[in-house]
């Protein structure tokens, strides 16, 4: 199966789908207003606002979506296709096309009415819930909202991290580094320099993640691999680790360049975690930058007192469905200690990047394709 942007020359299948499910659709019951749907998908098409789902070149979903409004305007799954997350796999592609800091709308029919049942409990399934009541071609209708999660973000990072602060927080670098070269521990120089400069805890932290010793830095870099070296190998990946700093990029929050040449963000576990509309996406940057360098086999590791480790370990299969890599999920409790014993290991986590045989810096190489600008935070003087 593939889930893509639709182009003109595949209207006709398209249309092949929607004439087989228009009843579930008001507005669609005549010839001409199929005729002026078919022209709509067109126009669509040629707006980037048009996914598909195809197996084996056939249209068995369709989805058309406004970048103006946020809003869903269309969605449908042939119904000998069901049941195999086709309609949430396209909602997840059109989140990373539209603006994410806008809620996402979408209509279907009200509560009560048999063409509904089925569409209401899915955007319920998904995230979206109860809106104003309307009337859409002459139908009473119900809105579905879908409040978008944005991970990593806080209200003060505009603070913290503007231009100004930014200086001061790389004027503060070169003292902390000084420090732990000389013996100190990051967190004692971190506590003393901050406390100096006024910074706040999160600034504190950016530059935790940021810095390393000169130590560090030689140890990590001769361990770091090439993606040639990757090629029919297994990785294993720190899925938590990597799998939220995606998210985060997703979401445009704040990501950090580190000194490393690492990308760390400054979200926090602590026991809890929940899949949010990006989720599935980041799956998928990570299985087709794997795919890109000829990987011959994924492991994903995750935290299990983390909760819903199990939730995003059956999201992982599910992507993966569209990928020849084979794929090994393992939900065990001690994490980092399993991967300090690994090679090719896939994680920015610092005390595995020292412990572990070898790693490679995919999240790096994901964030670059996706053309997101970390923020530095240190400078070398």
């Amino acid at each position: 199966m593939k889930i893509k942007l639709a182009a003109a020359s595949e209207v006709d299948s398209w249309m092949e789908l929607v004439e087989r499910v228009k009843d579930n659709f008001p507005g669609l019951e005549t010839k001409e207003a199929m005729e002026e749907h078919r022209n709509t998908v067109l126009d669509f098409m040629s707006r980037e606002s048009a996914i598909c789902a195809k197996i084996n070149d056939k249209v068995v979903g369709t989805l058309l979506f406004s970048k103006e409004d946020n809003m869903l305007c269309f969605l449908a799954v042939g119904r000998e296709y069901r049941r195999q997350h086709i309609g949430e796999k396209m909602v997840s592609l059109m989140l990373t096309l539209v603006d994410p800091e806008k809620d996402i709308v979408v209509t279907t029919y009200r509560e009560g009415v048999p063409e509904g049942i089925a569409a209401r409990a899915f955007y319920k399934k998904i995230g979206f819930r109860e809106g104003r009541l309307t009337e859409e071609f002459g139908s009473p209708v119900q809105e579905f909202i879908l409040k978008q999660s944005k991970r990593g973000s806080v209200e003060s990072d505009v603070k913290d991290f503007s231009e100004y602060s930014v200086q001061k927080l790389k004027k503060a670098s070169g003292h902390i580094r000084y420090l732990i070269n000389e013996g100190y521990s990051i967190k004692s120089a971190s506590t003393f320099v901050g406390n100096h400069f006024l910074l706040s805890e999160r600034q504190r932290l950016a530059l935790v993640r940021s810095i390393s010793t000169d130590e560090q830095l030689r140890l990590r870099k001769e361990k770091e691999c090439v993606a040639e070296e990757l090629i029919g190998k297994t990785v294993h990946i720190d899925g938590f680790n990597t799998i939220i700093t995606l998210e985060i990029a997703l979401c445009q929050s704040l990501l950090f360049e580190c000194m490393d040449g690492t990308i760390r963000d400054l979200a926090g576990l602590r026991g809890t975690y929940h899949l949010i509309e990006s989720t599935p996406e980041a799956v998928r940057i990570i299985a087709d930058s794997l795919e890109q360098i000829k990987v011959e086999k994924a492991v994903f590791y995750l935290d299990a007192p983390v909760s819903n480790s199990g939730r995003l370990k059956s999201l992982i299969a599910d992507v993966w469905e569209n990928y020849a890599m084979e794929l090994d999920i393992q939900v065990i409790n001690d994490v980092d200690r399993t991967l300090q014993e690994k090679e090719y290991v896939i994680t920015a986590d610092a005390m595995i990047l020292d412990k572990c045989k070898s790693w490679f810096n995919l999240t790096r190489l994901c964030v670059e394709k996706m053309k997101m600008v970390p923020v530095k935070v240190w400078e070398v003087v």
